[in-house]
């Protein structure tokens, strides 16, 4: 389970610097970059779905909001998008509610499990 959380939150993370590296490769030409891309993305892929395989589905579904919350800070502070109020308040909400998800999550984790009887 170890090696799939890290090939799943790697795979993210490396997505969500992907405009980093495809903005250094603004001399290449243009079917270079797609190529470029195509092989990154085969192999993150790969990298995503041996992490799915290793872990719960509710942890995937955690993993897949790290890539495009990167791309959203790099859009924001590295390539100087405007920020409107409304995204801020929306990118905020997104992630106080997986928080919340997270720590009931661990919270429940951490209690003992009850079986269930099926007495009369």
């Amino acid at each position: 389970q170890r090696l799939g959380g890290a090939l799943a939150a790697g795979a993210c993370f490396s997505w969500g610097l992907a405009p980093l590296y495809f903005k250094s490769l603004d001399f290449l030409p243009a079917a270079e970059i797609v190529m470029h891309r195509i092989v990154w993305s085969f192999a993150l892929l790969l990298c995503f779905i041996g992490g799915a395989r290793r872990l719960q589905l509710s942890t995937m579904g955690f993993f897949q909001y790290i890539g495009p919350s990167f791309m959203f800070v790099f859009s924001v502070w590295l390539f100087g998008e405007t920020l409107a109020p409304a995204k801020l308040l929306t990118f905020c909400c997104i992630w106080v509610a997986l928080a919340v998800y997270s720590a009931d999550a661990f919270l429940q984790s951490r209690q003992p499990h009850q079986s269930m009887s099926l007495a009369p």
